[in-house]
């Protein structure tokens, strides 16, 4: 659960240029900062919360705007279920390719480890 919540403020915090850095580190050269844009961030915040309409049942509550609440109501199965379902999608050509292959092999790969049971072949794709 603690590693899912890191992943999400790291990634979420890359995407806004909100993450600590360095004087000379400017956010705003950061390719793959493409939520920085508050006009953006909110869109994409409206996007998630309607994707929720989309959701089976089975989710119990649909997601809200995450650019509204954030910082203040947002639930931990929100988070997860914006990092490693919504967001896959939602970010698709938002963000740099290159970053969406990589940040889809991290969630590839957190998936298979989250599995109760595992093949041989699927721990190996996981590395």
């Amino acid at each position: 659960m603690h590693l899912a919540g890191n992943i999400s403020d790291l990634l979420i915090s890359l995407w806004r240029g909100t993450l600590d850095h360095a004087v000379d580190d400017d956010p705003a050269d950061w390719p793959w900062a493409v939520l920085s844009n508050e006009d953006v961030w909110r869109v994409h915040g409206n996007a998630v919360e309607c994707a929720g309409h989309f959701l089976p049942s089975s989710y119990d509550h649909k997601p809200r705007n995450i650019a509204e609440k954030i910082n203040t109501q947002y639930k931990t199965w929100e988070f997860q279920l914006y990092i490693f379902g919504l967001a896959p999608i939602l970010l698709y050509g938002t963000l740099p390719l290159v970053y969406w292959r990589n940040y889809c092999k991290l969630i590839h790969g957190f998936q298979i480890m989250c599995q109760s049971t595992l093949t041989k072949e699927e721990l190996l794709d996981a590395l």
